[in-house]
């Protein structure tokens, strides 16, 4: 304890926490301000988003009823049973008309009833009944805020929908008084009528309890006045009626009583707007209280990062207190002086490491090199990166390799070396190949034909020496990976040193025709792929035997095996094998062992011991149960795709046929195919339904059943949910979009 005691009074120390604790406060300061500004702020447009989001619930719930109303009349206005006629004349035809009415109503729970009205008929009816008109207006909807005359001037002229907000009805339709919202829609098909959807107003009440708080005021309207609300401050119709009317929008502030209101609002469809008033109070009281947790927040984080920058200048300051000890025996509060005392007297002390530096330095480059010509670099990107370390000038567009025998050159055979040289836009950088007896030159330039004038000056000055060396050049290449190829082509080129003359420079290209003869066999290698991604052994050793007989049999020219089996190794290295860091796979793949091969036998050899340390290193699967589960579900696939217009099937159906459990299959087929089988046959049916529909004139119900639905109630729910919109209205705006 004594010593910490002595520690934390040291200069070192407290000047590392100092600057510690001063880098805290001004990052904590920031943010302090920061948040004094603009959380504020930030708080209440969230807050103002998440109430947006539940007022276009309500406004969606509305919505969905109102296009259902819509649909209801346009149906019957296409409908046969809905032609006008004289009930007087023709009172037979009042029954079929009351049960199709009675049918909309039971599947549309939103609402209570449905009146339909023709214009030149003395009758009304209904779902339960039919009545005069006279006597229905009299007697048949009594509205608390309409007249009965003012009621039939309305229906009379009705051209596009009206909604009479929520009030009391009594009468003959309704016996017992009730909160009842009307709306009146004309039906489709110019038939001269009109549709009364009669909606319990506690449907209402519903939907905004769902949806909004209890202490908000919420308002539906339509065509700025009030049909529906929910308040609980006596707010009246007129003051969010006047609000709208004068432009508010979400987020502006109004004064009612001794409080005052946020507004949130959102237009909807049919002239709809949809708003509540919220206390701002409540507002005021949720960014308190979430600011609160916020400065606890900061608070804890304070104390901790106090805590842990006293650990951090500790830490740094007991590597500092040792160093000193090394340079000074004697009792100082000033760590630095006597460590930079100590620095000055080893000054000058340093030859030997800066020599070792630049060994080092030298055979960063050469494995730079190496490792480019093995192939081992994938893109430019990751080549320029290692390369930069190097400070040479790899950054050209063209590239080229070439090999000389080494002549006796140098003579300094034992040592690894290289030498860069940046002339004429040409970087070349020349290696001792110590086991090959031979020199090798990389070289790159902007300017492909710079590359070989460059080797025939460095040919001709070693022939000026009297140096009779051969040199053989790969063809110029761009693509960074193809640096393995370009090695090759140049061995080759050099293996003809004894039958060409060595006056010149022996390029690849010259001696070497295009084999065109030879056919890449991209099947094998997909194979190859395929086996390796699922570690699949034999047939790995399979393919590498197919691969082996088909290049035996074309029989093209010995480099271009090597070339052929080269690429092949580099996909099962750099494509499907395991780590790549740590694979000892990387120590076979040598491209000067490859060059070395002498027939097609050691090369697929060496394939095939690249292939086996693959799986040596790569965990292995159970291939069996994955190709039988794979073939199973396709198996499902394939027979929902072929059965799907039949009603009888289903999950269960399918899983029994396949002999699987219903609830493994689902499992399964959604590991496969990111969707479970239900969905998948849905979309199956959804997806033919909406081409019927689209190409055919068959009724709503037909289509249904050719897709496999027995129940069109059913379906169109289904087809609502997946398309979002029913079957008809799909229809309708396919129609339109094809004829626009």
């Amino acid at each position: 304890m004594r010593n910490l005691g002595r520690h934390l009074r040291s200069r070192t120390f407290l000047r590392y926490f100092g600057s510690y604790a001063a880098v805290l406060f001004i990052v904590f300061a920031g943010i302090s301000i920061y948040m004094f500004r603009y959380y504020e702020g930030a708080l209440e447009a969230s807050f103002i988003e998440s109430e947006l989001n539940l007022i276009r619930q309500i406004q969606y719930s509305n919505e969905l009823s109102l296009n259902s109303m819509h649909n209801t009349a346009e149906h019957l206005g296409i409908s046969e049973l809905v032609a006008p006629f004289a009930f007087l004349d023709a009172p037979q035809r009042a029954r079929p008309l009351m049960r199709l009415l009675a049918s909309y109503r039971n599947i549309n729970t939103f609402i209570g009833d449905i009146i339909l009205s023709f214009h030149d008929d003395k009758f009304l009816f209904s779902g339960n009944t039919s009545i005069e008109v006279e006597r229905f207006f009299s007697q048949g909807l009594l509205f608390e805020t309409v007249s009965g005359y003012e009621f039939k001037d309305l229906l009379s002229n009705a051209y596009s929908m009206s909604i009479l907000p929520s009030q009391n009805i009594y009468g003959l339709i309704i016996p017992s008084a009730r909160m009842v919202v009307t709306f009146i829609l004309p039906i489709g098909a110019g038939r001269g009528g009109s549709l009364i959807f009669l909606v319990d107003a506690r449907q209402y009440e519903m939907m905004l309890r769902r949806y909004t708080h209890e202490i908000y005021n919420t308002f539906i309207l339509h065509k700025g006045n009030v049909i529906v609300k929910q308040t609980v401050s006596n707010m009246p119709d007129s003051f969010v009626e006047e609000a709208l009317a004068g432009g508010a929008v979400s987020g502006d502030r109004f004064a009612f009583g001794e409080e005052t209101y946020m507004l949130i609002t959102v237009d909807g469809e049919h002239h709809m707007t949809y708003a509540t008033l919220i206390p701002m109070s409540l507002v005021t009281d949720i960014s308190n209280v979430l600011q609160q947790g916020i400065w606890l927040f900061i608070l804890g984080l304070i104390i901790t990062s106090l805590i842990m920058t006293g650990f951090f200048a500790f830490s740094n300051y007991r590597p500092v207190a040792a160093l000193r000890k090394h340079f000074d025996a004697e009792e100082s509060r000033n760590d630095f002086l006597a460590i930079e005392s100590g620095i000055n007297n080893l000054f000058g002390q340093n030859l030997t490491l800066g020599t070792m530096l630049e060994e080092m330095t030298g055979y960063e480059n050469y494995n730079i090199v190496l490792q480019f010509i093995k192939g081992r670099y994938l893109d430019r990107a990751e080549f320029l990166a290692d390369a930069k370390k190097t400070k040479i000038d790899f950054d050209k567009q063209y590239y080229a390799i070439a090999v000389s025998d080494s002549g006796g050159g140098s003579g300094n055979m034992g040592k690894l070396s290289i030498e860069t040289i940046e002339a004429d836009e040409v970087t070349c950088c020349s290696v001792e190949l110590i086991s090959q007896y031979q020199k090798l030159y990389l070289l790159f330039s902007d300017n492909s034909s710079g590359i070989y004038e460059y080797l025939r000056s460095i040919h001709e000055e070693n022939r000026s020496h009297n140096i009779r060396g051969v040199m053989a050049a790969s063809a110029i290449y761009k693509d960074i990976k193809h640096g393995s190829t370009a090695f090759l082509e140049a061995s080759a080129a050099f293996d003809n040193r004894f039958i060409v003359s060595n006056e010149n420079i022996i390029l690849f290209d010259e001696i070497h025709a295009p084999s065109n003869g030879f056919a890449y066999p991209e099947v094998l290698v997909n194979r190859l792929k395929s086996a390796l991604r699922n570690t699949n052994l034999e047939v790995v050793d399979n393919v590498i035997n197919e691969i082996f007989n088909h290049v035996k049999v074309l029989k093209p020219p010995f480099f271009i095996f090597r070339i052929f089996y080269n690429d092949i190794i580099r996909i099962a290295l750099f494509e499907w094998g395991a780590k790549r860091d740590s694979l000892d796979a990387m120590k076979l793949c040598d491209v000067f062992t490859l060059s070395g091969c002498l027939s097609i036998e050691e090369l697929s050899e060496m394939l095939r011991e690249v292939c086996h340390t693959l799986f040596e290193n790569t965990p292995q699967k159970d291939n069996t149960k994955i190709d039988s589960m794979s073939l199973l579900i396709e198996e499902a696939r394939l027979f929902m795709q072929d059965n799907y217009d039949n009603p009888d099937v289903n999950i269960s159906f399918i899983a029994d046929r396949l002999s699987i459990n219903t609830a493994a299959f689902t499992k399964e087929f959604k590991k496969y195919t990111n969707t479970t089988p239900l969905e998948y046959l849905t979309q199956l049916r959804i997806d033919q339904a909406a081409k019927l529909l689209s190409t055919t004139g068959i009724n709503v119900k037909d289509v249904s059943v050719k897709v496999g639905y027995l129940d069109v109630s059913a379906f169109i729910k289904k087809f609502r949910i997946h398309m979002g919109m029913t079957p008809a209205m799909y229809r309708k705006t396919y129609i339109e979009v094809k004829n626009d």
